[in-house]
């Protein structure tokens, strides 16, 4: 039995090697029809145009007892009105069908391969697509004319295009080795994938979100064409080692697409964001890297037009992390954090907002903690608590470019830090809203083209209050200490506050450069601010400076006291070494509106007048100068005089001097030398004389000088 058995066995076997062989050589002998049959009914499955331009070959044995037919030089257009790309070309297609299906042209085909080639899926600005197939009359359920179902296709070295023009749409990617499977209507298409691809281009809207990028996915992509509609379900998707899933579609309203997809992502590394970026965004970034894993969690829904953006909603969570600042000589470490993103109800800047929660780093200063929300991205309003000590240079590179605020570096200290206001307001050190208590050390700061540095200080800022201890400052040509309060100020206050600024001030300089300061203080006003009403203190400033400079004038061990009373300015006790000799000064100033009446009390002795005429650069005046004058003088004066926008109203100005100069000298002044005829010129070239006193006034734009005998080596003259 066992025998009959074998036998009876071998004997099935070759009677279906006998008929597999004659069937494979039926099959060889009649490759020719076979082929022209085959494209004949695909072509009228699927109501397109199949071409295979090379040869058909077959494969009997490797895959039995299916066949596999090799297609060489495949190319698969759409129907007459499509474009003239194919929808698929490719060097090489392997089919794989059983032997009874190929004798009878009944094409079940089980999977495939299709190696060397591209698949293509393109509407141009007139709507006409390639993937659009002519249809039969439908069946009685009103089923599709056409459908066929792809079991299993696998992919070696296809590349991969999908072309809207209409909705700015461009997805290019190469695919080395991938699977599919899915099914071909009349009506759509759909595709399940795996596979690791390579992105050419992923582009929306003028943004490519994916340039140059490695890709792995499962996922599925499906397109009905009657609707323009691109439906997308990724399980697993990896871009450039950062895992994703991806659910939703994307359809089109009156040529335009319409998003509803979410995007999650688990454990990304942040190191691999920079990569994951459009290329338009990576610049932002300045080089910052960051080590760690986050969480991501998006959506996007709505429609992306000419004047419409789709709903944006980002939330992301990271722990453990590090960030790597460029120019930073210590890392960020221990950072995390809770974030939140959406673009608002009208999904624009205006309506956009970030919110940053339970945020805690450690630093090479120490710990950190803060949350902030940043909202209207159009004009930043920015809300911020904050406990720790950071370096500014961190936020160095986040700084405006309209702010006046250039760059920053330096330790600063924040205790009970709380700011709620426009992010611009306190780039220009508009703290309205801000309190807290800020320590500084070694700060260094650019505010517009002027550098500021500040060795040390405390400032604390509450109600409205800006206290200020040891603040040592440097600025061009300015070095100080300051000790005070300031409470409010227009720039700890609303616009609309209608308390008058207090003010009392120790300030102990080594030197101050008047110029500069007043720059500083003037940079950024325009005309219109500049004329507004001037701001009015209470208050006392005193001030002690081992060198005071205002363009040439030089003063040495000054001192004065300024007292502030409304729109009252008075200066008392101003004293000074200068120009030789010693100068006391006594000023009220009195504002109103854009005018301003000074009325001064000025006593010098010892004043070398050639440095007066230098120091003063020469009164605006060069028919007498520095180089002509010479010798001491003794003076008292009182002056009075009005300003208009800063300008002297000349009809305004009163004076009267009682002035005595003693050894004084007329040097080479030209005038005098026309008397040569009568004196010799060595004299008339320096003029001495030992003493001149007299009491000049100024009044009604008239200068003037009572008269006066000046007795000289040269001659002798009554003025």
């Amino acid at each position: 039995m066992s025998k009959f058995l074998k036998y009876l066995f071998i004997s099935i076997i070759s009677f279906f090697a006998v008929i597999f062989i004659a069937a494979a050589a039926i099959i060889m002998s009649s490759g020719d029809e076979i082929k022209e049959a085959m494209v004949k009914e695909l072509n009228r499955s699927i109501g397109g145009n199949l071409i295979i331009q090379g040869d058909l070959h077959f494969a009997f044995f490797s895959h039995f007892p299916n066949i596999a037919l090799e297609l060489n030089s495949v190319e698969l257009y759409g129907s007459e009105t499509a474009l003239e790309t194919p929808f698929i070309k490719a060097e090489r297609v392997y089919l794989l069908a059983g032997i009874w299906e190929v004798l009878t042209g009944n094409w079940n085909i089980k999977s495939t391969m299709i190696e060397n080639g591209e698949v293509n899926l393109l509407r141009n600005e007139n709507g006409q697509i390639n993937y659009q197939f002519g249809q039969e009359e439908e069946g009685v359920n009103g089923e599709a004319a056409y459908a066929i179902a792809i079991e299993k296709a696998l992919l070696k070295n296809i590349r991969f295009k999908l072309e809207d023009e209409i909705a700015d749409i461009l997805i290019h990617l190469s695919v080395d080795d991938g699977k599919l499977r899915g099914n071909f209507t009349s009506e759509n298409l759909s595709v399940k994938a795996t596979g690791n691809i390579h992105s050419h281009s992923m582009r929306i809207k003028d943004v490519d979100y994916a340039q140059d990028k490695e890709i792995s996915f499962d996922g599925s992509l499906g397109v009905t064409h009657g609707q323009e509609s691109y439906l997308l379900a990724i399980e697993r998707f990896f871009v450039e080692n950062a895992q994703f899933a991806i659910h939703g579609s994307i359809t089109m309203d009156e040529n335009e697409p319409v998003f509803d997809l979410a995007v999650r992502g688990k454990n990304i590394s942040m190191r691999e964001i920079p990569s994951l970026m459009p290329v338009q965004y990576i610049e932002s970034l300045q080089g910052i890297k960051g080590n760690g894993s986050l969480q991501l969690a998006a959506e996007v829904k709505g429609k992306l037009g000419a004047n419409t953006s789709p709903m944006l909603t980002v939330a992301i969570g990271v722990s453990g992390a590090a960030i790597e600042i460029p120019g930073i000589d210590h890392n960020i470490t221990s950072l995390s954090f809770k974030g939140t993103f959406t673009n608002g109800a009208k999904q624009s800047l205006s309506t956009s907002s970030l919110t940053v929660a339970n945020l805690t780093a450690k630093t090479k200063q120490g710990v950190l903690d803060a949350g902030f929300t940043i909202t209207n991205f159009n004009q930043p309003h920015l809300k911020v608590n904050a406990e720790g000590k950071v370096d500014l240079s961190l936020f160095s590179k986040f700084l405006d470019n309209e702010s006046r605020l250039r760059e920053m570096r330096g330790i600063v200290e924040f205790k009970k830090i709380k700011y709620n206001g426009k992010a611009s307001e306190l780039a220009n050190f508009q703290l309205n809203g801000l309190e807290g208590s800020v320590s500084l050390r070694q700060v260094q700061l650019k505010v517009d083209t002027m550098r500021i540095e500040i060795f040390e200080g405390t400032l604390e800022s509450y109600q409205k209050s800006l206290t200020i201890e040891q603040l040592a400052m440097k600025l061009p040509g300015s070095k100080f200490v300051v000790n005070g309060k300031l409470t409010h100020l227009p720039v700890m206050s609303s616009k609309k506050s209608k308390n008058v600024p207090q003010v009392e001030l120790d300030i102990k300089a080594e030197s101050i450069d008047v110029r500069s300061i007043m720059a500083m203080l003037s940079a950024g006003e325009s005309t219109q601010q500049s004329s507004a009403q001037p701001l009015t203190m209470n208050g006392t400033v005193k001030l002690t400076s081992n060198f005071v400079g205002f363009n040439r004038f030089k003063a040495y061990d000054a001192s004065c006291v300024v007292n502030l009373s409304g729109n009252i300015i008075d200066v008392k006790d101003f004293s000074c070494n200068t120009m030789e000799g010693i100068l006391d000064v006594n000023t009220r100033i009195e504002l109103a509106g854009n005018k301003m009446k000074t009325t001064t009390h000025a006593e010098g002795s010892g004043i070398n007048i050639k440095e007066l005429f230098y120091q003063l650069e020469n009164f605006n005046q060069n028919t007498i100068t520095e180089k002509h004058v010479n010798g001491k003088l003794k003076f008292k004066s009182d002056v009075k005089a009005e300003f208009v926008n800063g300008t002297l109203n000349e009809k305004t100005l009163t004076a009267a001097t009682d002035l005595t100069i003693t050894d004084g000298q007329l040097v080479g002044f030209e005038p005098m030398e026309k008397l040569s005829k009568f004196i010799a010129i060595e004299e008339l070239q320096n003029i001495r004389f030992s003493k001149l006193q007299n009491n000049i006034s100024i009044a009604n734009q008239t200068v003037s000088i009572p008269e006066m005998l000046i007795q000289s080596n040269a001659l002798n003259l009554s003025v």
